[in-house]
């Protein structure tokens, strides 16, 4: 199928529309800055065949080194008719001038707001952690500034995004003691789905998209466009997957996705292997806590965690939930996959993810004697896992409480540990939200997660 004839709509783009950076922050995931802008030959191929964007991410290096370049994106966004329905732009803070300023009011005034993809059009996220105040980065005086400028555009959201107070061991972070090490460490480089008029996706919110009467492709998956053109799945980044793409330069987008695509993995069995990882993960999420304060400084990393702001998190992740598609049932799409690519390719979906997880877990093996002994002095401060039995002796069903017997009364067709996790986690909603005890937007979403995925696995 030629380039030239396919009318493309894009869901989520992130585009590195610079490697420039005023700052060198200790858990920068990008690595070293460099001079260098992308160009506008590269931002013409991009946008060749374009038709829509969901939503356009801008990130650096910073992002706002770069005004001409965000603002050539924007001229040829306009010239070309393509429609934009949400802009993101993840800075440090420091540009406070007014053009930035009339360079979102312009974004503002072409976007096209819709709903499904959250409420604000617009949302500048600006880094808050220590690591750039130790580099004399002044997030709050940026903040103060946008905020004062942008006031009376409602939709435009201005948040202090703080979440670099927890280091994924990337880039310079490697080198910080107290980063923690990334998920996507080893996994195969992920396929990035595209809806055609007679495909079969394997797309857990395959239902979500479909082709309007002037597009021929829908890249449903989030793709990344690196500052030289080099695109990829925005999961399967160099760094993480030791894959840096292709370059759309020569080829054209989409054809670049589909030779990326020739050596990458279904996203449903990337899917399985970080389900398992994360798994087994979490098992040793008590020696990854200790690793980060037996080798870092603990009052760092203590102060690092406490200035983690829930607030700001529960405000972000709301306005991404609500442009979040409901994803289709996950067991659905994995007997389709497997149906069609066979038994052998499920078993190597497996083996990966074995192999991952022993890579992973090897790194902290140096460590677990070390937690052991930190065990004997701070044993009451760590968490265990529970102790909730899922069956009796005599493979019967045991519940603990009221509650569970209630959910199974309740909830007939429900697997057993089903009941038991729901009720765990219903718990533990209460415990994390905004108005619970003790407020974590993270572990709130993630419970909220588990409770909705139980309730879509019967419908």
């Amino acid at each position: 199928m030629s380039e030239n004839f396919e009318k493309t709509a894009i869901d989520y783009l992130s585009v590195e529309i610079t490697r420039k950076c005023q700052l060198k922050c200790a858990h920068c995931m990008k690595g070293e800055a460099q001079n260098i802008d992308m160009s506008v030959e590269v931002i013409d191929k991009l946008l060749e065949s374009v038709v829509s964007i969901g939503t356009l991410l801008f990130t650096g290096g910073e992002p706002t080194m770069n005004l001409q370049g965000m603002k050539y994106f924007l001229d040829v966004i306009k010239s070309k008719g393509i429609s934009l329905n949400k802009l993101q732009i993840i800075t440090n803070g420091c540009e406070t001038s007014e053009d930035i300023i009339a360079l979102i009011q312009d974004y503002y005034n072409y976007i096209t707001y819709d709903k499904t993809y959250g409420k604000h059009m617009i949302m500048v996220e600006i880094s808050n952690d220590v690591y750039h105040e130790k580099c004399g980065a002044t997030p709050k005086k940026g903040y103060d500034f946008y905020k004062k400028k942008l006031e009376d555009y409602p939709k435009i959201l201005i948040a202090l995004y703080n979440f670099g107070n927890r280091p994924i061991a990337i880039g310079r972070a490697k080198q910080l003691p107290e980063a923690v090490a990334d998920l996507y460490e080893g996994m195969p480089p992920r396929k990035v789905e595209i809806l055609y008029k007679d495909s079969h996706n394997y797309c857990a919110a395959r239902n979500c998209y479909e082709l309007m009467n002037n597009t021929d492709a829908v890249i449903m998956c989030p793709i990344e466009v690196t500052v030289d053109g080099y695109v990829s799945h925005a999961f399967s980044s160099d760094e993480r997957c030791g894959k840096a793409g292709v370059s759309i330069e020569k080829i054209g987008l989409l054809n670049a996705i589909r030779e990326y695509n020739q050596e990458a993995e279904y996203c449903i069995a990337c899917m399985i292997i970080e389900n398992y990882v994360k798994q087994i993960r979490t098992q040793d999420e008590v020696s990854t806590r200790m690793l980060a304060l037996l080798n870092g400084d603990l009052d760092d990393a203590i102060v690092n965690m406490a200035k983690v702001d829930m607030e700001e998190y529960y405000v972000l992740s709301k306005d991404y939930a609500e442009g979040l598609p409901e994803n289709e049932n996950f067991d659905t799409i994995v007997r389709e996959w497997r149906d069609e690519v066979g038994e052998y390719a499920v078993e190597k979906a497996i083996y990966t993810a074995k192999r991952i997880a022993k890579q992973q877990m090897r790194k902290n093996r140096k460590y677990r004697q070390e937690v052991r002994k930190a065990k004997q002095i701070l044993g009451e401060y760590i968490p265990k896992p529970s102790d909730t039995a899922y069956y009796g002796a005599h493979g019967e069903e045991v519940f603990k409480n009221e509650e569970e017997r209630q959910v199974r009364k309740e909830h007939p067709e429900w697997e057993h540990k089903d009941c038991i996790r729901y009720v765990n986690s219903l718990k533990w909603v209460k415990y994390y939200s905004p108005e619970g005890k003790q407020p974590n937007i993270l572990l709130y979403s993630k419970h909220l997660s588990i409770l909705n995925n139980i309730i879509n696995k019967y419908k």
